[in-house]
């Protein structure tokens, strides 16, 4: 059996693999949440994140939502009776939109105040 590489194809690997590192990232998110018990450790885990490396992993992760959820939003289209015929223009237009999105968040979230 081979497969065929097809957008479909793609969309659904980025889908999985989108998905696949957000659970993988609530992990560790789960634990800085639960060790945060006084003021002395929120600062230093506010601190923590107020790193470049961090700001980008941030912008990074924001990436990583943004396609799970909008390839999210077009097999919802898809499945509640769309055309198949269109699932390139809403991949392409969910890939897009999310590129956009990410884009314009890139100053807030790399030199924005926290």
């Amino acid at each position: 059996m081979r497969y065929r590489l097809t957008t479909g194809f793609f969309a659904f690997i980025l889908n999985r693999l989108s998905g696949v590192i957000l659970a993988v990232f609530l992990i560790p998110h789960f634990f800085s949440l639960y060790f945060i018990g006084d003021a002395a450790r929120y600062e230093a885990i506010r601190d923590f994140y107020n790193t470049p490396v961090m700001r980008f992993s941030e912008l990074a992760l924001l990436g990583i939502v943004l396609a799970h959820g909008l390839n999210g939003i077009r097999l919802i289209l898809l499945e509640a009776g769309a055309p198949t015929r269109l699932q390139k223009v809403f991949f392409w237009t969910a890939l897009s939109a999310g590129a956009l999105i990410l884009l314009i968040s890139i100053p807030h979230m790399m030199w924005g105040a926290r």
